[in-house]
């Protein structure tokens, strides 16, 4: 079994920037990018638990094959935010067990974040709105995942506000702690 290079998981809450992002950091990088997404009929049955037990492994299965940076365009900790936000069954043991201990050595998470109105302004292009109760419910979610994650984990975690950076900054904050995070392993 090969054993993981890199990989960066890009988080946050929807129209926080992840693919501009991803897309700008990979110009310089050009690593492999996966987009996970999160489908909501996973949440629904205990099949639709299982079948994202079985995505999981195939995730872990093809990043072991690649000796590269891998960027996620989101991952598990998405799955575990909207699961506890929508009230949604989900298979927290499988994470927990399955795939946090096989991630944590080998893994950088980025999480964006900026604030309501932003994300509202973005996502007007799209005609869809997150109402400011929901976004609050998302924030605190990720914000309570990440602490656990690097606090009882020992994730390394990259925050970064999209409303207070530029994409350049972004980037370059980014590159900065894949390099260094890349040295102290």
């Amino acid at each position: 079994r090969g054993e993981l290079k890199m990989l960066a998981i890009i988080e946050g809450n929807e129209s926080s920037g992840k693919s501009t992002v991803i897309r700008e950091i990979n110009k310089t990088l050009n690593a492999t990018v996966l987009k996970i997404k999160i489908k909501k009929e996973w949440f629904l049955n205990n099949r639709d638990i299982e079948l994202a037990c079985e995505v999981g492994n195939d995730l872990i299965s093809q990043l072991t094959k690649s000796n590269e940076l891998i960027i996620c365009d989101r991952g598990f900790i998405s799955s575990l935010v909207y699961a506890k936000v929508y009230k949604r069954k989900y298979n927290f043991n499988y994470i927990y067990k399955e795939i946090i201990p096989k991630l944590k050595d080998s893994c950088l998470i980025v999480y964006l974040y900026t604030d309501s109105i932003n994300i509202n302004l973005k996502r007007k292009k799209r005609d869809k709105f997150i109402e400011p109760k929901k976004y609050n419910e998302i924030q605190e979610g990720y914000n309570e995942v990440m602490n656990m994650l690097e606090h009882k984990y020992y994730f390394t975690i990259l925050r970064l506000n999209t409303s207070k950076l530029n994409l350049s900054e972004c980037r370059d904050s980014i590159l900065k702690a894949l390099a260094n995070f890349d040295n102290n392993r």
